[in-house]
């Protein structure tokens, strides 16, 4: 059958794959230009996997990944969930492939985390039915903190969440830790404010540290160059803000 996707500015069309196939559902078809118009809420470019051989009780998965990653990192969850018949919707997060030839245009605002939210229902709402939500969300890194405000927001489209990596705070961290989680978020806010290709060099600098796997042979910006673009740094950025904020109400600073 066919879907139709619902975005503020841009329809398109997109044909639900056969069962046990892939497709890549883009948000609109413009051009550059007309492209540079992204304001939320807006279908993002999801990777929609359908079951092998559907059970009557598969549930619709919908996954959302962290930094500096892309839908391709649940490969292998993908294969094993759509084999025990359950649907897969796998979403990036702005900014992030298959997101970023746009979304990184220059002049274009960068996320929040509450333009990630919207935008992350607005796709969860064009890619099902009725009779496919609630959904079970299963997010990793950065993706938890979209997914756990998309629950708290929207529960109505949330079944259950699946949080991998990432806790509800840092209060069991030692200060090494601590000291470890401020240096590295530091280096890549200043990634995000030097921008162009030395933000490039220093975002990519510490992924390599880190291990990432987008980076490893045969991993998605392996094949790219091995070059990842400073603009995945943006949720550090909504992060540390958001915390200032809170900060200065706290204080009776107002914002």
């Amino acid at each position: 059958r066919t879907l139709q996707t619902r975005a503020r500015g841009a329809v398109s069309l997109a044909r639900r794959p056969r069962r046990g196939k892939i497709c890549v559902v883009s948000s609109a078809n413009a051009s550059s230009e007309k492209m540079k118009d992204l304001s939320p809420p807006r279908v993002l470019p999801a990777v929609v996997t359908e079951p092998s051989s559907p059970s009557p009780k598969g549930l619709t998965c919908v996954l959302i990944h962290g930094w500096p990653d892309s839908p391709l990192m649940w490969s292998s969850q993908v294969a094993a969930l759509t084999d025990a018949g359950h649907r897969c919707i796998a979403i990036p997060l702005p900014c992030y492939h298959p997101d970023d030839a746009s979304s990184n245009l220059r002049g274009v605002t960068l996320p929040t985390f509450d333009t990630a939210v919207e935008d992350t229902v607005v796709t969860i709402e064009s890619l099902t039915t009725r009779h496919e939500t609630p959904v079970v969300l299963v997010c990793h890194d950065w993706g938890c903190v979209v997914g756990y405000r998309l629950q708290r927001k929207h529960p109505r489209l949330v079944r259950a969440v699946c949080a991998l990596d990432v806790g509800g705070d840092v209060a069991g961290l030692t200060a090494k830790e601590r000291l470890f989680v401020a240096a590295y978020q530091g280096w890549l806010l200043a990634a995000l404010a030097v921008g162009g290709t030395v933000g490039d060099w220093m975002t990519t600098r510490f992924a390599r540290l880190s291990n990432a796997p987008s980076l490893r042979p045969g991993g998605l910006d392996f094949e790219r160059g091995g070059t990842i673009p400073h603009r995945r740094n943006w949720p550090y950025l909504r992060f540390w803000q958001e915390q200032l904020a809170r900060a200065r109400r706290k204080g009776g600073g107002g914002d």
